[in-house]
């Protein structure tokens, strides 16, 4: 957020005592459920902290830790989906977060996971990876704007066919399902 809002000193201070204590605890990958943060550990880091030559080995080594939990999941443990006592039993949907996607490239992870759910069949939207409307705080600068992006998004999930639509960032979940509370698609998100 800080970062986001232009306070770069303090998005800077935050970065560096955020290394320092990743640093300490010496993990071999360092996981993340959130699209936004990933992208941060993995991308902004370098921004914020790569330009000292002190740290910007540290900075590197830490950022190449960094997965989110479907990467890991799939790329690093060799984890398919399945499992679990319950099946899904539905048409799924996927929602590809523009900090999961463009900003960190992982696109199939999510997927395999999804389509190795026992009992899910994955349906793909058309344009997954066009925003929700989130969109980095554009909600709460301009709702309205907001809510034609996920206007489109809504009719694209409704015309999927599915009755899940999936997503691996938070912020995408609630603006995901404020939109298709406002235009009257009953999907679960």
């Amino acid at each position: 957020p800080a970062y986001s809002m232009g306070d770069m000193d303090s998005a800077r201070a935050m970065a560096l005592k955020n290394l320092e204590a990743f640093e300490s605890i010496d993990a071999d990958f360092i996981a993340t459920s959130c699209a936004t943060c990933g992208y941060a550990l993995k991308k902004l880091f370098r921004k914020l902290l790569g330009d000292d030559p002190l740290l910007d080995a540290r900075v590197e080594a830490f950022s190449k830790k960094v997965r989110d939990i479907t990467e890991l999941l799939v790329d690093e443990l060799g984890f398919k989906g399945g499992g679990g006592k319950n099946p899904v039993n539905a048409r799924v949907t996927y929602h590809d977060p523009c900090h999961l996607g463009r900003g960190q490239g992982v696109r199939e992870a999510p997927r395999v996971l999804i389509a190795g759910a026992r009992g899910a069949q994955l349906k793909e939207m058309k344009n997954p990876c066009a925003c929700c409307g989130l969109g980095g705080g554009l909600s709460i600068a301009n709702y309205e704007l907001s809510m034609e992006i996920a206007r489109k998004k809504a009719e694209n999930i409704k015309n999927s066919g599915a009755s899940i639509v999936a997503t691996a960032c938070p912020g995408c979940m609630v603006h995901l399902r404020d939109g298709l509370h406002r235009f009257g698609v009953d999907v679960k998100v």
